[in-house]
């Protein structure tokens, strides 16, 4: 029976510091502050944010420069005279600078800066799916546990009346009692059976949703989780109607906005490789140094003299490269992209409509189910005390306390499993209109 130790409990208990106790909003917190997921939507926006900056940067000049120091042997002479001295070398030191900044460049530079400044609002709301991913899978694993724990209670209070039955079944086996039936212990037997099946199933359960929980909040796997309530209180609030939270959920599911960035990140892409077309006009210069002593200087203006020179310029420039072979596919490219990401948008809507008539459905639907299960679980405790009574008394039989404590069972653990699907489908709800509807996503019900 040590598989049935309550979770945490074991021989050599953990230090004291790795426990942590914890309530769903913190949970949440948590993960929405260590989850993977999350730093790597935030490296993607920084990323963003980056490019957006590289794109700004464009309007700020630009400089290359190349040196080049080296030995050469001696060079004499002029240009109509001139020859190489092999048994004399000496240093030679060379610069080149070019300096470029653009002025007006047709829209160009506006549009890349609009493809960036889109890409980073893409990444942002990429974030925020994540974010809310995060939240509602860390709440999931939460209600889970709860569920689990509260199911196991249910398994134990089942258990004491079959320890009520077996010490029935013992004492008339003890007293030689006229009504004792072997029979009756040998099925006691495969009812305690069923119940450690039930109990081992749902202590993988709990235990499935515990790691699950640990791994949303980035936690290592020694540390140790204990829920600060274990409370299974369905959520009671107005839903509104299926209008109004379509109307919310257009505005807010970030999936809504991650396709909305996203279709203007491509429209902003077409007007950029549109206007590579057109040329850019621009301030150029340049500066060419070289030095060596062991070359002689030209003075002749219109010899060439690389070794011997300092020279620069400043003035206007108008670059323009037109590659229709490469151009136009390249705008082909960038509407085909925008037409998919206008069909990703409608897909999205589309998507919202059928999730939110499904949680809006199952809302409705679990809280009508658990009125009827808890009427149903109150007839079937007072079924199972009085058939338990009236074995403990001899007047009845553990077949009947049995089909009593089956009835019990089913009819709890279905009271809470639809407490727990309908406190899920307020969460899915959360999620699919993409803000807290009526406080529903804050965990309060169960803190």
């Amino acid at each position: 029976m040590a598989l049935l130790q309550p979770s945490g409990a074991s021989a050599n208990p953990p230090a004291k510091e790795a426990v942590h106790r914890v309530r769903c909003s913190t949970a949440v917190a948590r993960a929405l502050a260590d989850n993977p997921l999350i730093h790597a939507s935030n490296a993607d926006v920084a990323g963003g944010e980056a490019v957006l900056r590289a794109e700004w940067g464009r309007y700020l000049p630009s400089l290359k420069a190349r040196t080049l120091v080296t030995a050469i042997p001696s060079i004499r002479g002029d240009a109509l005279n001139g020859y190489i001295d092999d048994s004399q070398w000496g240093a030679f030191f060379q610069l080149e600078a070019d300096a470029s900044m653009p002025l007006y460049a047709f829209g160009q530079l506006a549009r890349l800066r609009a493809v960036a400044r889109a890409g980073v609002d893409v990444f942002r709301a990429d974030r925020e799916v994540r974010r809310a991913e995060v939240a509602f899978q860390t709440r999931r694993a939460w209600w889970g546990w709860v569920f689990g724990q509260q199911v196991r209670e249910v398994l134990r209070e089942g258990r004491s009346y079959l320890d009520k039955a077996r010490q029935r079944i013992e004492e008339q086996d003890e007293e030689d009692a006229l009504d004792f039936d072997q029979v009756d212990l040998l099925k006691l037997r495969v009812h305690e059976a069923e119940m450690v099946d039930r109990e081992l199933e749902v202590e993988a359960g709990i235990l499935r949703a515990r790691e699950g929980l640990k791994q949303a909040m980035a936690l290592g796997v020694d540390v140790v989780l204990e829920a600060e309530s274990t409370a299974l209180d369905p959520i009671d609030l107005a839903l509104a109607s299926f209008e109004e939270l379509l109307a919310m959920a257009r505005e807010s599911r970030p999936e809504i906005q991650s396709a909305r960035s996203a279709l203007e990140e491509a429209s902003h892409g077409v007007g950029a490789e549109r206007g590579k077309l057109f040329p850019s006009l621009g301030v150029d210069g340049f500066y060419r140094y070289a030095k060596t002593d062991v070359a002689d200087d030209q003075k002749s203006p219109f010899a060439h003299d690389p070794y011997n020179r300092h020279v620069g310029g400043v003035g206007l420039s108008l670059r323009w490269k037109l590659d229709l072979g490469q151009q136009l596919p390249a705008i082909g490219k960038a509407e085909a992209r925008l037409a998919r990401r206008q069909a990703e948008l409608e897909l999205a809507e589309s998507d919202l409509v059928a999730q939110l008539r499904d949680v809006h459905h199952a809302i409705t639907m679990w809280a009508r189910l658990m009125k009827v299960e808890r009427r149903a679980v109150r007839a079937a405790r007072s079924w199972l005390v009085a058939r338990s009574d009236m074995h403990t008394s001899g007047f009845g039989s553990l077949d009947q306390v049995a089909d009593a404590l089956v009835e019990f069972h089913t009819r709890r653990i279905a009271e809470l499993n639809a407490i727990y699907e309908h406190n899920l489908a307020w969460m899915r709800l959360a999620r699919v209109v993409g803000r807290d509807v009526g406080g529903a996503s804050s965990c309060a019900s169960v803190e």
